[in-house]
């Protein structure tokens, strides 16, 4: 997969252990969940989610983006995997609210942080007014979105109840499918299949052997 150095890309990372793929911990936190929901609920095309149809952490950002009807923008990252993930399919993107066109998702991490030293990974949530990252790490990405109430609505619209999105104890709470009542005809997956997406461990903690990972 490779991953960056003080901001230049290395092929080597060092992620596979004994045959297991071990993805190491987000290291871009959102410190004000509140604040950040109040954000994208007022200005929703200020913020951009990153994600892949091949990362399983995204799907789940994605879920619960369509779920709340959020209008937040969503860029696919997808295309030959040189130099890890691959932006527009290699054509180059702009990146939002910058004059810079990437074509690998590390360029948006060394822009973010020149020195950045870690895994260019996704999802991650991007601040185009601020230029900058706010977060590569999926868990605080659900919960902030759980947290948001776009403009012009009265009421926070919550992908299911009683906090069961952002669990404690996710693999020994998974809510039943009767947590999810809009989600009875979810395209191409049972409501409980759903349910397992949104409740998985975070990316911190996650194991999985390489053959499942394709990250």
């Amino acid at each position: 997969m490779g991953m960056l150095i003080d901001g230049i890309w290395c092929e080597e990372d060092g992620i596979i252990e004994k045959g297991n793929y071990r993805r190491p911990a987000s290291t871009i936190r959102v410190q004000d969940r509140p604040c950040l929901a109040r954000m994208i609920g007022d200005e929703p095309d200020r913020f951009w989610l990153i994600a892949s149809k091949s990362c399983p952490w995204s799907h789940r950002t994605v879920l619960v983006r369509g779920l709340k009807g959020l209008s937040l923008s969503v860029h696919y990252a997808f295309g030959p995997r040189v130099q890890g993930y691959v932006l527009n399919g290699g054509k180059g993107w702009s990146i939002p609210g910058t004059k810079i066109t990437a074509r690998h998702l590390h360029a948006i991490y060394s822009f973010h942080d020149t020195e950045f030293t870690g895994r260019a990974t996704v999802p991650l949530l991007w601040d185009s007014a601020a230029q900058q990252i706010v977060s590569n790490e999926s868990a605080d990405i659900l919960a902030v979105l759980d947290q948001v109430v776009p403009s012009g609505s009265k009421r926070h619209k919550a992908p299911c109840p009683g906090s069961v999105l952002i669990a404690s104890d996710p693999i020994h709470s998974l809510p039943k499918a009767s947590h999810f009542p809009s989600l009875k005809r979810f395209p191409g997956r049972s409501a409980s299949g759903v349910a397992r997406i949104l409740t998985a461990p975070s990316a911190s903690s996650a194991r999985m052997p390489v053959s499942d990972a394709q990250m």
